[in-house]
């Protein structure tokens, strides 16, 4: 079983991620410098990742490598129950969204892993929910800046959820 857990942890930087996230808990402090580099070690850096490391480390803090899978298997859950409410949005169907969901896994495996990209979907998939449910539900739209300050802290994929967004 435990080589089954590891080898579902293929990304090696969930062992950066981990340590940046640490160092967070321990201290309070986000890191500010480069402590890994050997060239730029000290240089003013900005740890834009942060809050997409600290539920990987609480899980890893807690149940060691099962609690990483926890923590994954937890964000892909929430992918796909995301995906198909926006799939039957957009379809009315129950069974079509069903089946979009089945497409989706074998793209999505690029992604499966610790990482914080999963939180990055999760935030995607909530922006696309409330662009699509606007017509309807038009307040829904103040949900987006606070949506954004937490992504932006997440994962660099927020660009692209402000690309949509324009």
């Amino acid at each position: 079983p435990f080589n089954k857990v590891l080898s579902l942890l293929s990304d090696p930087d969930i062992w950066w991620h981990l340590r940046n996230a640490e160092e967070l808990v321990t201290s309070g402090r986000l890191v500010r410098a480069d402590a890994y580099s050997y060239t730029v070690r000290g240089a003013p850096w900005i740890n834009h990742e942060w809050l997409g490391e600290v539920p990987y480390y609480l899980g890893w803090r807690g149940l060691g490598l099962q609690g990483l899978y926890l923590v994954m298997t937890m964000a892909l859950v929430a992918i796909f129950l995301l995906l198909y409410r926006l799939a039957y949005l957009r379809a009315g169907d129950y069974k079509a969204a069903a089946f979009a969901c089945g497409l989706a896994i074998p793209l999505a495996t690029v992604s499966f892993g610790p990482r914080t990209l999963l939180f990055g979907w999760i935030f995607l998939l909530l922006e696309l929910l409330i662009l699509e449910t606007y017509d309807s539900h038009p307040r829904r739209a103040w949900l987006l800046p606070p949506l954004f300050v937490l992504w932006v802290n997440t994962h660099g994929s927020w660009l692209v959820g402000i690309a949509l967004f324009l």
